[in-house]
């Protein structure tokens, strides 16, 4: 069976854009990418650092169970030399996120789907925006400007512009 899955990228450290590129071309290694988001470049959420994101999504279609697909993400983000010391955000070479999966809601230690964190941060919500438009998003029964217009994080979520 093939799933459509959201996932959020995002790095602040190294070369950001790189690190990005990498880690969406290891996804292809074991899923098909049907639409990828918009580069953005946001402040680090809920906590502080001088090492600002660049975030970005795709969409996948996978054979992989969420539990499956998220030990993939956590191999990659391994691979890629994430150290995840704590539970506490920190700065990180990559983070790769399971927004939405299928039509799906899953509450285990392990694994929240969709993403607890969706309707907080803003930047989740403009790279949703970017791969489902104006159509409901999978696992809410609203559309990403929705959302937007509901969330209290006034974060600055810019376009990333390459220079």
């Amino acid at each position: 069976m093939i799933h459509i899955v959201s996932i959020a990228l995002g790095s602040n450290l190294g070369d950001k854009k790189e690190n990005i590129n990498r880690a969406i071309l290891l996804i292809k290694q074991f899923s098909t990418v049907s639409k990828q988001a918009k580069l953005y470049t946001t402040e680090p959420w809920g906590y502080n650092s001088k090492n600002h994101y660049l975030n970005t999504g795709v969409i996948i279609e996978t054979s992989y169970s969420p539990f499956q697909l998220l030990n993939k993400l956590k191999e990659i983000e391994k691979k890629m030399g994430r150290i995840k010391l704590s539970d506490v955000y920190e700065d990180r070479i990559i983070d790769l996120d399971i927004l939405t999966f299928d039509n799906l809601k899953i509450s285990s230690k392990e694994l929240i789907i969709p993403h607890p964190k969706i309707a907080e941060r803003k930047f989740s919500i403009v790279i949703l925006k970017d791969l489902y438009l104006n159509e409901l998003i999978p696992g809410f029964k609203v559309n990403a400007q929705c959302l937007l217009e509901k969330c209290e994080d006034k974060q600055e979520v810019q376009l990333f512009n390459e220079v």
